[in-house]
């Protein structure tokens, strides 16, 4: 506090990344150079997820001076209680049947719950595709959280209310609905779910921001849990294009580590936990595709 008695204002941001991934996210923050300029002000950025290589254009955005005035606190994104898994690629249903499996199995191992489960799709009908498939195979039409993006792109998609996506992720924490809920990127940043075992994501994530948030729902109270990609099986690519089960070049400026979810779906699954380190991470890591992570 003595350290500050001349500001006239402190604001802080938390998931301060969101603006460099989404230009549409609350345009009034692009005005905070505006507010500096005007008179003494403190910021203070906050966020849980972002990797080594965004904070230049982090502190540019903020306009956070480099040197004694801005100083940067990091701790490590390794979460021990999360085993991460990456299976082969399959066509939709065979890796939703092969989830399914995977969550019977391990809920079976780790005993009494309730536990919960998270899949993640990166497009609408995707989603259908899951929540159909799932329906068969549960007996009971689980849950799916989007938000208005994907009801425009699919007419047959209610638009979901605030208040009837609090109710969908109400019902299934607390056991009236499936365990298993489906989700876009919509079921947002900071939403704290508790008795998440597993997290799944249908297809590779768009980047390596939106794998590490996702994963990170579970095992938020320190108890085991899973995060698996099921990579899904597409036509093949174009003749030159190296990379299959992407259909988007990372653009110029990838802060928000496209281009590194995409290499990482060339690297040994063993390594998953390291690489993610090492994104996140200033110390420099190294795995051995042979060994333990």
């Amino acid at each position: 506090q003595r350290n500050y008695d001349y500001l006239g204002c402190r604001i802080v941001f938390d998931e301060a990344h969101i603006p460099l991934i989404d230009e549409d996210y609350r345009p009034s923050i692009r005005h905070v150079g505006e507010l500096r300029s005007m008179f003494p002000l403190q910021v203070i950025v906050m966020s849980a997820t972002i990797p080594v290589g965004m904070e230049p254009a982090l502190r540019k955005f903020y306009f956070l001076s480099e040197g004694y005035f801005t100083r940067t606190i990091r701790a490590s994104v390794d979460q021990p209680e999360i085993k991460y898994v990456l299976e082969s690629p399959r066509v939709i249903n065979h890796s939703v049947d092969a989830m399914y499996h995977h969550f019977l199995m391990t809920t079976k191992k780790m005993g009494p719950g309730p536990h919960r489960a998270l899949v993640f799709v990166k497009r609408g009908i995707d989603g259908v595709s899951v929540v159909n498939r799932l329906e068969k195979l549960y007996h009971a039409r689980p849950g799916f959280y989007y938000g208005g993006g994907v009801s425009k792109n699919l007419s047959d998609l209610p638009r979901l209310t605030s208040q009837e996506r609090a109710k969908m992720v109400l019902e299934w924490t607390n056991g009236t609905a499936p365990p298993i809920l489906i989700a876009t990127a919509a079921f947002g940043s900071g939403v704290n779910a508790p008795n998440v075992r597993h997290v799944y994501h249908i297809d590779y994530p768009n980047s390596v921001i939106s794998y590490l948030q996702e994963s990170g729902r579970a095992g938020r109270d320190g108890s085991p849990s899973y995060s698996v990609v099921f990579p899904v099986e597409r036509p093949k690519p174009v003749a030159g294009k190296d990379r299959p089960y992407f259909n988007t070049t990372a653009p110029k400026g990838d802060v928000t580590g496209m281009s590194a979810m995409q290499a990482m779906a060339h690297i040994s699954p063993q390594c998953l936990r390291v690489e993610l380190s090492r994104i996140f991470d200033p110390e420099e890591r190294f795995c051995d595709p042979n060994g333990t992570q």
